[in-house]
């Protein structure tokens, strides 16, 4: 099978997760149409068994290593798109990974489909843009190179932060690429800390919308924490549909 290179810089942060990332370089190793680079940007350079994992990818992936200490999760994903070479940017964290052949004929920013994973209750959705079109899982979204950088002042809403300032309009407006989607397990570090996360989405959303937009989201925010994820999901759905 023709192996094909596309002009996107695929950005994989990780720190002490070396089985996430061989399932994410081993789901890239598969596609037809891979990455023309892939950036690792590993927050523990004491760890010496990821040279050793890595190596096994280097010939059939071109692996750009960056190996020492950061500030956290954007500061790292940061570094990863300063060195990029490429005009678009996919950030897939370790433990994500990409099927069929998702970066077929993408040649501008665009939307993938996101399979979020919860693996404590045995259930998976598709993520839609929520909150006015601004709110989606960032490893659902082919960047342009030159987007926003990561805020470090947010330890887990940076990427709600930098989608609302690239893409000033929403997501809705980008077009869907269907060759593949993303999978997302909710293990990772934004699930773990909801609450800090929610709580920062509320600053954003007063800072940078109206207020009738940003009281609407925050109070669904608020509330959102009264009923059990499967229903907030239902109503979410329901509520956000047309925003």
């Amino acid at each position: 099978m023709t192996r094909m290179n596309c002009f996107i810089s695929t950005i994989t942060i990780t720190k002490d997760n070396n089985t996430g990332l061989f399932r994410t370089l081993n789901s890239l190793v598969n596609l037809v149409t891979k990455p023309m680079e892939v950036i690792i940007v590993n927050g523990n350079p004491q760890d010496d068994e990821i040279l050793i994992m890595i190596d096994r990818f280097k010939s059939e992936l071109t692996i750009n290593f960056v190996n020492e200490s950061d500030e956290g999760i954007y500061d790292a994903m940061n570094k990863g798109k300063n060195l990029a070479k490429a005009n678009l940017i996919h950030y897939l964290n370790a433990g994500d990974e990409v099927t069929s052949d998702i970066y077929k004929n993408i040649n501008q920013p665009c939307l993938l489909p996101v399979k979020i994973i919860d693996k404590s209750g045995g259930s998976s959705w598709f993520d839609k843009p929520k909150f006015f079109g601004f709110a989606y899982c960032h490893q659902g979204l082919i960047f342009s190179k030159d987007h926003e950088p990561y805020d470090l002042n947010f330890k887990v809403s940076a990427d709600f932060n930098t989608i609302v300032k690239s893409y000033p309009g929403g997501l809705k407006k980008l077009n869907i690429s269907r060759n593949g989607f993303v999978k997302y397990f909710l293990d990772g570090f934004s699930s773990q800390h909801s609450f800090l996360g929610n709580y920062e989405m509320i600053m954003i959303l007063w800072n940078q919308f109206s207020y009738p937009k940003a009281f609407l989201v925050s109070t669904f925010i608020i509330l959102k924490f009264c009923f059990p994820r499967k229903f907030r999901r239902l109503l979410m759905n329901f509520f956000f549909k047309r925003l």
